[in-house]
């Protein structure tokens, strides 16, 4: 059954036939049952908060924020926490991100001391700093209060990570659709080690932005709008969408995994209302993986900055998702 007004969800609906419609009801319950909720919010942040209270230890002035799918609501249950240390070390000056070589010696002594501090303490069962990126992090697994714990990574000054929070948090109220699609595609690229963009997968950026950008494609139903009440500007939704998920979700799989997309002459722009850009429009620089990415796609921050160079296994995201079509 699909989600009523009364949960808070999207209502959808506007299905062609039985086989569309089992697909619709299963991707609502599988967002309902492997996204985020309420209890893994707390978790979440008590695991923050406890994170925190050890890097202050070194960092007095520190705070930390979170940022990417946790902080955005597209997390999936067993997501990564991103988290960013504030009020310490340099602090990225563009919307795009990523520092220059000195602030990088400065953040990388930072992260030193900061890994050191949660070994030291026991706040990580391990941990592996990747200094050598664009912008430095070091990528660790809490103890936790269970079996298991969570996955972190945490940076230093990238400021631009909770901007895209903001960006990602307008585009799941424009596009209903946008929440149950990303979960899907996440729990995919998962299942198939194709998830992190460290390892040259398809990260949860660049999967949000594929996702818009094929919504405003295909002409979806975003349309939050604004009204004027009292002279102030105020937030009034659309009402609820006539979507159906299983096409939403098959046609996102056929355009990026088959022939729908011109990879040589175009580029995934998703803060663009037409999703798309000529790939001559983007800042290309070469790269240790070649000269030019497979996919292209414009950051949704920054006009002409591309956003894939490190995006080195996407043409078996592609392949995964030709093959999940068929």
């Amino acid at each position: 059954e699909a989600p009523s007004a009364a949960t808070g969800a999207p209502r959808f609906g506007g299905h062609d036939d039985d086989d569309t419609l089992r697909l619709h009801e299963q991707i609502v319950a599988f967002a309902r049952r492997a996204g985020s909720d309420a209890a893994d919010a707390v978790r979440r942040e008590a695991c923050r908060a406890r994170v925190e209270s050890c890097v202050r230890r070194v960092f007095p002035s520190a705070r930390l924020a979170c940022f990417g799918s946790g902080a955005s609501g597209l997390a999936l249950r067993e997501a990564d926490i991103d988290l960013v240390v504030l009020g310490v070390g340099p602090e990225c000056s563009t919307l795009g991100g990523g520092f220059n070589k000195s602030d990088r010696t400065e953040l990388v002594s930072i992260l030193r001391k900061i890994e050191r501090q949660l070994r030291r303490e026991r706040v990580v069962a391990r941990a592996q700093g990747i200094y050598t990126a664009k912008v430095p992090i070091v990528k660790a697994h809490t103890t936790g209060d269970d079996a298991t714990g969570f996955a972190l990574d945490l940076t230093v000054g990238a400021t631009n990570g909770l901007k895209a929070v903001d960006w990602i948090k307008a585009r799941v109220e424009e596009f209903p659709e946008l929440r149950p699609l990303v979960l899907v595609l996440k729990k995919l690229l998962k299942t198939h080690s194709l998830d992190d963009a460290s390892t040259g997968g398809c990260g949860g950026y660049l999967l949000v932005s594929l996702a818009v950008a094929h919504l405003r494609m295909r002409g979806a139903s975003g349309g939050a709008r604004e009204n004027v009440s009292g002279g102030k500007k105020v937030a009034v939704l659309p009402p609820p969408p006539k979507v159906d998920l299983g096409v939403v979700v098959t046609s996102f799989l056929r355009r990026f995994g088959g022939d729908g997309f011109d990879y040589a002459r175009s580029a995934v722009a998703a803060n663009r209302s037409s999703g798309l850009a000529r790939a001559a429009e983007l800042v290309v620089t070469p790269g240790p993986y070649g000269k030019r990415p497979f996919i292209l796609c414009e950051d949704p921050q920054e006009v002409g900055r591309n956003i894939t160079a490190s995006a080195y296994r996407f043409k078996e995201v592609r392949a995964l998702f030709r093959a999940a079509a068929e």
